[in-house]
């Protein structure tokens, strides 16, 4: 094993040896985490420290040749894989190991820094579809700090004005980038992430940040996972009232998370028991650390919930009773109020290929006349709580077999 080290591969793409294997068909991650742990070096690599990762990224020969020495064979959900390693078997049979290497390098990735390029065996060079696997937006700075904490000094590049941060996360390719901290709402958040879908092409996005809580059940640092975002203000009809005045008709748009997504959200619990509660772990300990007062501890559970349902999306911010009560009027099951997942997820579903879009929201105030107070308590106390659970149940996901097994149908 420690002759042919392992290296996980962002995507790998492979030319046509006169197979059936088209030029442009890629190798998603998690199909090659898969195969990894198909032939017994997935523990070898998986706690390789990023940086060596990074420096053998370029030579895709590792991982191929070390599937092929350890004897792995074809396999039905990877007939791609299988058909290239298995040309390259056959003719390496009558050369040395060496030939069959450089074989399979000729239709390997040339992984450079923004971009995985490959040269087949004319020289023709092709551009991978994806930046990445995974896209990250973000609404404020001050929510951005929190994911910085987890990842400092990240890599960046830029295009068309946004600034894109570069990550890894359990192994995968990840993108992330704030949306502003003076200008907020759907509009400026779909018109940002129109943009970010169509340069990072990523298979699924998550919208991370902080929002007003709606559910009597839940309290600060809980976390919501959008199975449906409403559009609520969207064909409203201004219909006049008996006091002369007028009252609004509400109607909404409404954009369900897709089934494959939630039921991987869903089962997150269940099917990933240790990694969650690892998470909640990690949550009842940031919320020690902040020394809350005793008054303030009746506003959180000791470990936060997790709920997925509907969630209101609109261009006000939640501030008074009697607008949460008026918004459970359209929908009684609202458990949360934000103002970004309208824009961001019509812009992943308004696409050719939709892109699933997760809008995952920790809870920092209750939409009503606390907010202010509770917004300032400790300088912020609950919005860093809050966006701190959010951002690590993210993650936490993202290492989930669930999500692994979501990534590979995209």
């Amino acid at each position: 094993m420690a002759e042919f080290p392992g290296v996980i591969l962002s995507d790998l793409l492979f030319a046509d040896f006169s197979l059936d294997v088209p030029s442009n068909r890629s190798l998603s991650l998690a199909r090659v985490r898969r195969i990894l742990r198909m032939v017994g070096i997935h523990e070898a690599v998986q706690d390789m420290p990023w940086k060596e990762l990074v420096e053998v990224r370029s030579r895709p020969e590792v991982v191929l040749f070390a599937m092929r020495v350890q004897g792995w064979v074809d396999q039905p959900d990877d007939c791609e894989v299988a058909s290239v390693l298995h040309a390259a078997d056959q003719q390496s049979r009558s050369r040395s190991p060496r030939s069959s290497i450089e074989l399979i390098c000729d239709a390997a990735a040339r992984i450079e820094s923004t971009a995985v390029r490959l040269v087949d065996a004319k020289g023709k060079l092709l551009e991978r579809d994806s930046r990445c696997d995974i896209l990250i937006v973000i609404p404020l700075i001050e929510e951005f700090r929190t994911l910085l904490e987890m990842h400092p000094d990240p890599p960046h590049e830029s295009d068309d004005g946004l600034y894109y941060y570069r990550l890894e996360i359990n192994g995968y390719n990840v993108l992330a980038l704030a949306i502003s901290d003076t200008v907020v709402g759907p509009t400026v958040a779909g018109q940002i992430a129109e943009k970010a879908l169509s340069y990072a092409k990523p298979r699924v996005c998550f919208l991370v940040g902080i929002a007003g809580c709606l559910e009597e059940d839940l309290l600060l640092g809980d976390v919501v996972v959008a199975s449906e975002v409403c559009d609520f203000l969207a064909g409203s009809k201004a219909q006049p009232s008996a006091d002369g005045g007028y009252v609004l008709e509400y109607s909404g748009n409404h954009w369900p998370l897709e089934f494959a997504a939630r039921t991987a959200v869903e089962s997150f619990e269940l099917s990933a028991p240790r990694i969650h509660s690892g998470w909640l772990a990690d949550a009842a300990r940031y919320q020690r650390a902040l020394a809350l007062r005793a008054r303030d501890k009746k506003f959180a559970h000791d470990v936060p919930k997790v709920a997925v349902g509907h969630v209101a999306s609109g261009p006000t911010v939640g501030g008074a009773t009697a607008y949460t009560a008026e918004l459970h009027g359209i929908d009684r099951k609202f458990l949360a109020l934000e103002t970004e997942g309208e824009g961001v997820v019509q812009a992943g579903f308004g696409r050719v290929r939709p892109v699933p879009t997760y809008v995952v929201r920790g809870l920092s105030d209750f939409a009503d006349e606390r907010k202010k107070k509770l917004d300032g308590t400790s300088s912020g106390v609950w919005r860093r709580y809050a966006m701190h659970n959010a951002a690590t149940f993210v993650h936490k996901f993202i290492e989930s077999e669930a999500f692994a097994t979501l990534l590979e149908g995209q």
